[in-house]
């Protein structure tokens, strides 16, 4: 025979209940027996935690737990503005109900920004547990803007200075090719959030225009890179001088320098008249410079 019996469970209930069952046969005998089960009223408590938390690959999902769950929790993503995606979870430690899964970022299909995983898991007496977190995605390459100063150099060093627009997994990989020679790699230093800068040495042996090429990646493993270049002259300028008239008698004489290298600052002259045994120092004016 069955016989059945309800009786209604109350929040905070929770524990073992215990079951006390007493009973007579048709022919008088006393039967007795025992039992217990538990009770369980909350929420099971999950977390979750994401790695890496910016992506562009697969992403590892890790939720624990706090009591056993009924079956594998149920965990979606959704990147920006997409459908929300299942992701396959698995058990990796019963006794620690820890579970586990992986979300593949697919570049050109998941879309960059925050992406939303949400957890949903029920526990064996079918209360439901939710958690959620986020991580970015991350498909594009970091943008950089390299310069260099000074941009015309004979000798001694030039600076390098890098800008990225986003931060960098780690300082930039920087080399300089001078025209005829091997590239040579710079050190950089972090300046800033997302700003580094180096010195570079010239070579005199290797005149010309010098390359520099400059490797990043971001925090998500994407790879950039940028070009930029300054000339290293090591000729002196030929100057040629000018006056006019060539001859005069009184008024004013223009004298012109010309080079055909611009010059850094206007040249110093002097004119030592006849007569006289100190020169004159001419103030001269910067003319605009053409290249041939």
């Amino acid at each position: 025979c069955e016989y059945t019996g309800i009786f209604s469970v109350n929040e905070g209930m929770d524990g073992t209940a215990q079951v006390e069952i007493v009973g007579e046969t048709e022919t008088g005998k006393k039967v007795s027996g025992s039992g217990t089960f538990e009770i369980i009223t909350t929420r099971p408590e999950l977390s979750v935690s994401v790695t890496p938390e910016i992506a562009n690959g697969e992403v590892d999902i890790t939720v624990t737990s706090s009591r056993k769950l009924a079956g594998l929790p149920t965990v979606m993503v959704k990147p920006y503005g997409q459908a929300p995606q299942p992701v396959e979870m698995s058990a990796v430690s019963e006794s620690d109900h820890i579970y586990k899964g992986k979300f593949i970022v697919v570049p050109g299909s998941t879309a960059n920004g925050e992406a939303l995983v949400t957890i949903r898991a029920s526990d064996e007496a079918g209360n439901l547990g939710e958690t959620s977190t986020t991580f970015i995605v991350d498909t594009i390459p970091p943008g950089m803007t390299v310069s260099v100063s000074p941009r015309w150099v004979s000798s001694g060093e030039a600076t390098i200075s890098i800008i990225a627009d986003e931060p960098l997994f780690q300082s930039p990989n920087v080399t300089v090719t001078q025209e005829g020679s091997s590239p040579v790699p710079v050190n950089v230093v972090k300046e800033g959030e997302s700003a580094y800068s180096g010195v570079y040495t010239i070579d005199e042996n290797f005149p010309g225009i010098a390359v520099i090429n400059v490797l990043a990646k971001d925090l998500a493993g994407n790879i950039a890179t940028a070009i930029e270049s300054f000339a290293v002259d090591t000729e002196p300028p030929v100057l040629t001088v000018s006056a006019i008239p060539y001859s005069s008698s009184l008024g004013e004489i223009k004298i012109i320098v010309s080079s055909l290298k611009e010059l850094r600052n206007p040249p110093e002259v002097s004119v030592t008249l006849p007569g006289e045994t100190q020169p004159r120092i001419i103030n001269m004016a910067r003319l605009p410079f053409f290249f041939n």
